[in-house]
Formats: structure tokens, sequence, C-alpha cells
């Protein structure tokens, strides 16, 4: 996929979503999502392997999700806490540690929110 004139084409790799501009009404930095549920907005995506393109709503950037986010990004189309985050990362990476899988998670969903993919029960 490529970006066009003008356009910054976002790129992830290892599993996280690049940083942006935090959006309004968001919760401040540190604030806990483990009672939180979550989940994504509806913007076009695109599959690509492990991958997953998403288009970012502010402005269609497209966002490209490694394997690690998408996973996340695909567990969270209905409304999802954190422990079930956790708990599909287990399922797809059984041999990463249940503190690494709960940090990836939570970096994961706090970056997704920065780039204004996701919402909040």
């Amino acid at each position: 996929m490529g970006s066009k004139p003008g356009r910054r084409e976002s790129r992830v790799d290892t599993g996280t979503v690049p940083r942006v501009v935090a959006g309004e009404n968001q919760p401040p930095r540190g604030t806990s999502i483990a009672d939180d549920r979550v989940r994504h907005r509806c913007v076009p995506e695109r599959s690509f392997g492990s991958k997953v393109i998403v288009a970012r709503p502010t402005d269609g950037t497209p966002v490209v999700l490694a394997a690690t986010a998408a996973v996340v990004w695909r567990r969270i189309e209905a409304w999802t806490t954190l422990r079930e985050i956790v708990d599909a990362l287990d399922e797809a990476f059984s041999t990463v540690g249940e503190d690494e899988r709960r940090r990836a998670a939570s970096e994961i969903v706090r970056r997704l929110e920065d780039d204004e993919l996701i919402e909040r029960a």
C-alpha cells in the first residue's frame, strides 16, 4: 500500500502502534484499563498476512498493526476487558510470560487510543 504525496504512512513493528496526538477527553496517561471495556472504532481495515492495516479516523492515515497488535485489534471488535485481551495474547503467544503479555496489551491499547482507534465503555 503506497503513500499518497503529502501523507505520512504509519508503520508498526514488534506488535505496537505508533503514537500520534492524544485525542480530546482521553483519560490521563497511566490510568488503569484493567476494569475498563474497550472496542475498536469502525474504520476501514485490511488484513495483510499476520498484519492489519487500519485507517486513522482523524485523517485517514494508514496505521500498520504488526502481529501482536493485530491479535489485539481482532479481539477488540466487540467490548473487551484487558484480561480478555491478555488471554487472547496467551492463545496466540503461549511462550510469552503473563507479565509481558499484560504490558504489551496495555501498551497496544494505549497507543490505539492515542490514534483514536478505540473507544471506552
